[in-house]
């Protein structure tokens, strides 16, 4: 069998980039550590090895810009004292620790002020994301849009309801309309569970979650079902779809198909469907759903449906791919035109507000844009201050480290070399800044979501799991190393070696920290200007009764 050889083409790579005279003494060794890698691991890893070892070799021996690999090609002569391997990241790693631990308390501030920033601003980006998220879960978010009317009188009074056939009219006849489903909600009502003697076992007063809808809401918004026939299962008079959570409320047990519930003391309902539970990113949280046909028996007005009156149910509406809401608009007051006379036709006014924008209309939601916007400013803020506090807490430690890096310049340390040390330094403050940040954010979002507990927030550090968060959490982290760590390793790695050594680390530049200085004031601004928007004045309550007391 033939010996086991490394691969062509990281050979090539590193005959074509080594000094010629370093060739024989460095090839050898990686050689000698493929052969070892071999008999541990077998071939696929030693060759993994040995290909990572070579670019290990020639990132840390030519460094990363164009012009390192140019002149790296052109000239090909490189001193003895800067060939590192990769084993140097061991080294560097060790020294990292001894000098994070000889400078614990300052590493300790750092590490807790950047993660308290990054921790304040991650609450505030979880916030944002998830009332951004709001309705948007639906596969047809895009293309559902909610119809209402506004009554002209004297002063325009918004609804948020049409007259009852509009959904009917809009499914049948236009079909540019994929869908429309009417909905009623119900506030107040009494369920009860019969308990076969003519009474009720168990009542519940319910005050929200409960509607009477068509079956075609489950053609038109995203549901789970668990049990249960989605095609019929509002079909039918006296029937209704409950919730995992309420099925067991009720019932005690999420298998209440066939079972009976009592509403307001008077009328059956069959339980012909479960669906899992509603996620919290929504302002359609229906936990009982009634059909819709049982309205004309519970009422006693066989002809409601088809009465054309004052707006009172509400009706959505989902477009076909390409349809331009536009078009819908014009349906709406075509209809309008057609089954009202003059005079209703002039005061009743029906348009669409889409589903996906729904949450962050002023007077339709509770969360508009412009608010949203300026948290994601307030957070952006918070991150920076944490950073350039951490900058400025780096750059004060470099007149400490000056002889380090003097002694490191004199045996023959290059300036890319250092910055990699600190670099790595800074890497390990902000990782374990990171994690720290991530336990505080956690810590704190039970009460983010108590205060919310109108909407059921369920805010959770997990929420960081999804793709777009991945990418965003992933960037911000290697932004923190940058902005955090590139420009004190880069002063560091500036010192005059000479003057280093006698303890007056100049950097042979007039004005010397500058940017030290220039991040001193951005946090002198930043705190100036939130004293400016939160000081008190002492005239708040005056003006608030309408005299001055100033």
């Amino acid at each position: 069998m033939s010996p086991p050889n490394p691969p062509r083409w990281a050979d090539a790579l590193l005959r074509l980039l080594c000094t010629p005279h370093l060739l024989e003494e460095v090839q050898g060794d990686l050689y000698e550590r493929f052969q070892a890698d071999y008999l541990a691991f077998g071939q696929k890893e030693a060759s993994r090895r040995y290909s990572l070892n070579v670019i290990g070799f020639v990132r840390l021996r030519f460094g990363f810009g164009q012009a390192g690999w140019s002149k790296a090609l052109r000239t090909r002569t490189h001193s003895n004292n800067q060939t590192p391997y990769p084993a140097m990241f061991n080294n560097y790693f060790k020294i990292a620790l001894r000098n994070l631990w000889r400078n614990r308390t300052t590493s300790v501030v750092s590490i807790l002020g950047l993660s308290v920033g990054l921790a304040s601003g991650l609450v505030i980006f979880l916030l944002v994301g998830y009332l951004f998220s709001f309705n948007r879960y639906h596969a047809k978010s895009e293309r559902i849009y909610w119809v209402v009317t506004d009554i002209l009188n004297d002063k325009p009074q918004p609804t948020d309801v049409t007259p009852r056939p509009v959904g009917q009219v809009l499914r049948d006849e236009y079909p540019f309309v994929e869908n429309a489903v009417r909905l009623n909600n119900v506030f107040g009502a009494l369920v009860g569970v019969p308990d076969g003697k003519g009474g009720m076992s168990k009542k519940f007063e319910e005050s929200r979650n409960i509607c009477f809808t068509e079956p075609e809401y489950f053609n038109v918004f995203d549901s789970e079902w668990a049990a249960g026939d989605q095609r019929a299962a509002l079909s039918a008079p006296n029937t209704v779809v409950l919730s995992k959570e309420y099925a067991t409320r009720y019932f005690g047990t999420d298998q209440a198909i066939g079972k009976t519930l009592r509403l307001d003391n008077k009328t059956d309902l069959t339980v012909t469907g479960i669906i899992e539970n509603p996620p919290s990113n929504t302002q359609l949280r229906y936990d009982v759903l009634i059909s819709y046909s049982t309205l004309p028996g519970l009422w006693n007005d066989p002809g409601m449906m088809q009465t054309w009156g004052e707006p009172i149910t509400m009706c959505w509406v989902a477009l076909k791919e390409g349809v331009d809401v536009a078009r819908l608009d014009q349906t709406l007051a075509e209809i309008t035109r057609k089954h009202y006379n003059a005079k209703g036709a002039g005061m009743y006014k029906m348009r669409t507000i889409p589903l996906h924008e729904m949450f962050h209309m002023p007077g339709y939601g509770p969360a508009p844009r412009p608010i949203l916007y300026a948290l994601i400013v307030v957070g952006v803020f918070l991150v920076i201050a944490a950073c350039v506090n951490f900058i400025n807490l780096s750059t004060a430690q470099a007149v400490r480290r000056s002889k380090e890096v003097g002694v490191r310049k004199t045996m023959g340390s290059s300036r890319a070399q250092l910055i990699g040390q600190f670099m790595l330094e800074t890497a390990m403050l902000c990782g374990a800044a990171f994690i720290m940040a991530l336990l505080l954010t956690q810590l704190n979002l039970p009460m983010l979501n108590g205060a919310l507990w109108m909407l059921r927030a369920d805010i959770s550090v997990l929420d960081l799991l999804n793709t777009h968060a991945v990418w965003w959490f992933g960037s911000l982290v290697m932004l923190v190393i940058l902005l955090a760590g590139l420009y004190p390793s880069a002063v560091l790695a500036r010192f005059n070696p000479v003057a280093a050594l006698k303890g007056k680390p100049g950097t042979g530049r007039n004005g010397r920290f500058s940017v030290r200085k220039s991040l001193v004031v951005v946090q002198f601004f930043i705190t100036q200007f939130h004293h400016w928007r939160h000081r008190d004045v002492g005239a708040g309550e005056a003006f608030e009764n309408g005299r001055s007391r100033i």
